[in-house]
Formats: C-alpha cells, structure tokens, sequence
C-alpha cells in the first residue's frame, strides 16, 4: 500500500541529527501515523556515512545518495522517489512530537493544501540574550506571532515544517528551482511559484516539531551575508518573487545597499560592540519584559548592514561558482570596515563561517530586512 505522506528530508553532514528526527518520527502516533514514509535527499553524501546511516525503524526510510548539488536538487531527488500524497517539507534539525505526522493529516484531510507546523526554538540550559532573542523576535522566524488556524502568504511557507498536497505541484517545474544553491529562497520561491500572493498557508499549531538549532553571535551575521548574496540569485532566477519581498526592483535594493554602507560606520562599530555584550549575557527571568524587542531593535542595523555586505559582494561577482557563495558571503564581512575591525570581530572569526557547512532551512531568506 502506498504512504499517504512522505517526509522529504534534505540533509547535508548532519548524521546526528537526522538519526535523532526518524527516532522521533518512529514514535508518531494518531491518524495517519502508520502510512507514512521518508524520503532523504543526502547532499554531497560520502561513502563513509552510508555504514553510519540509521535504518532499523517501524516505517519505510528511503536514503537517496547525491554529489553536492545544493537544497532545492536534494529535495527535488526526495520528491521524484516519494509515493504519497502529501509531501511533508522539514528540517533534519527538528523534533516532531508525537502527535506530528497526525496533525498534518488532519489538516490536509480538511481541506488545507498548504500547512505550516509549529518549529521553535528549544531553549537551553546555558540560554543566554541572544538565545532568547532568537526564540522571541523575527531574526530568524517569527513563530510567536502566528496565530493557530490562521492563513498566511508565501513568506511563511518555511520548509523546516510544511506540508503540500502532491495534487498542488503539477503546475511547477522542479517543483524546487535548482539555480538557488546552496541554501536559502529555496523554500519561498517554491511557495511563491504555488500559491502566488495569496494566504494560504494554513498555520496548524498542533503540528508541533521543536527545532534543535543554536545560532551563535558570528553565525548570525554570516547567514545576513549570505543572504544577502543569496537575494542576487533570486533576483535573476525569479525577478516577481524577489519584487514581491523586497517590494523593489532589484536594481533599487541594490543601489540602497551600496549607498547604505558608506554612512555611520563608527556608530554601527559602537553599536555591534554593545549588541555583543549583551546578547552573550545569560537570560534571567527578572529581565525587563521589553528587554528583547529593545534589543532586537538596536540589532536591525547591523542585520541589514551584514546583508548589504553579501549583496554588494554578489554583485560584483556575479559569475561565482555556487560552491563559493557561503564563502563570499564570509569574505564580504571580513572587508567591511564595521564587521572587521569593530573588537571582538576578526577575520579569522568570520571565515569560520566560509567553507559550505551543513545548511539549514531555519533561513528561508524573507527575513531578512529589506534594505530601505
């Protein structure tokens, strides 16, 4: 009998963390949660990991061995090879609950062809500011915003947690487009292509998948840099989608990017000097009830400052070869005057970040502040 769901998983160099999700899905229960599959899409896979792939589990699990091409190509791999009806996008970061697989049959047996789930962060036990900041306000998602049951647009079709109705893809070719590599606008672009502006991304809370991810001070700003370069690509790929983010036409955010880096670079220095010292601080329940909106504020001009550094970087290397953009995005910090002089920031902390890492969709890109 065929699944009534696949699970389609792209994963990059994260054993552990794969292994831990299909022992969470092993553990579904309710409707639907014995007539599913997975399917992984394994993105640049080295022989060394297939001895170490875990396969003992109560559903079918379907490994599909790539060379590095990128998301979209991984989990266009999963989408060819699955059998269900329903496609279940996520994360090989996250921890579906129980109830998981069951939520997103329901919703999609009522009728909702789009269904986001419930992925927030886990806190730690060492949470410090920037933890928090993470979990609470729109650096990365905003889930805390969104109400159960509610209808959003394509900047909300995050594929850390999101199922789609196979019968909705027939239109699309791909149905990811593959020139977005490594990482990011994957997702979004795909939505866009779907749904178009409206809202139909239907916001099931009960779908719950706690996203196991710890963003550190300097991986931050690299992921801004390479979003940055990034929103380049998918203004060429996809010119209405990047308009439709952006709400400009690429030639504008660009020309604001360039004019946006030249002015207060000694209060950007001062500003990303303090923003650090805070947000490694630990978190404490007698923190002001305003203290992480404030923060998030005081961060949003070094978070555009970080993505104009990779656009600009991008358009001056229009021509690089993908393998190269976490790089570039890298590099591009290292020569800014405020991300490369401004202490506790070095060179060498940031190209950290360079070589192409495990990626991680918990950076569909629409968060990203438009550069105005």
């Amino acid at each position: 009998m065929n699944p009534i769901l696949s699970v389609i998983v792209p994963s990059r160099g994260r054993l552990a963390q794969l292994g831990r999700l299909l022992e969470c899905l092993a553990a579904q229960t309710g409707r639907g949660s014995d007539a599913f599959e997975v399917v992984v899409g394994l993105d640049g896979h080295t022989p060394a990991e297939a001895d170490a792939l875990p396969r003992d589990f109560p559903y079918e699990v379907t490994y599909l061995p790539l060379p590095p091409v990128g998301i979209s190509a991984a989990k266009n791999a999963a989408v060819a090879a699955a059998r269900g009806d329903v496609l279940l996008f996520v994360n090989d970061d996250i921890e579906p609950e129980p109830h998981f697989i069951a939520a997103h049959h329901t919703a999609q047996q009522a009728g909702h062809g789009v269904v986001l789930g419930a992925s927030p962060f886990v806190r730690w036990r060492d949470q410090n500011v920037f933890d928090e900041l993470v979990a609470r306000t729109r650096m990365i998602f905003f889930y805390a915003e969104l109400v159960d049951g509610a209808a959003y647009n394509f900047r909300y079709a995050w594929n850390i947690n999101l199922s789609v109705s196979r019968r909705l893809l027939a239109p699309l070719v791909g149905p990811f487009t593959e020139r977005i590599q490594p990482v990011f606008y994957d997702d979004v672009e795909f939505a866009y292509r779907l749904i178009g502006a409206a809202d139909a991304v239907h916001y099931c809370a009960a779908a719950r998948a706690p996203h196991r991810h710890r963003y550190d001070f300097a991986g931050y700003f690299a992921r801004e840099a390479l979003l940055g370069v990034m929103s380049a690509e998918l203004a060429r790929v996809n010119p209405d989608c990047h308009r439709a983010i952006f709400r400009a036409a690429p030639a504008e955010v660009l020309a604001r990017a360039h004019a946006g880096l030249a002015p207060d670079i000694p209060d950007h220095q001062r500003m990303l000097t303090q923003f650090h010292t805070a947000a490694a601080a630990s978190w404490g329940d007698n923190m002001p009830p305003d203290y992480a909106a404030t923060l998030y504020a005081l961060h949003l001009p070094l978070k555009r400052r970080a993505f104009r550094c990779g656009l600009t970087a991008a358009s001056r290397n229009p021509n690089i070869p993908w393998t190269r953009r976490q790089h570039l995005a890298a590099t591009a910090l290292c020569a800014d005057p405020v991300f490369s002089l401004c202490p506790p920031w070095s060179a060498e902390t940031i190209q950290d970040h360079a070589p192409v890492q495990p990626y991680s969709t918990a950076a569909p890109g629409v968060n990203a502040v438009p550069t105005g």
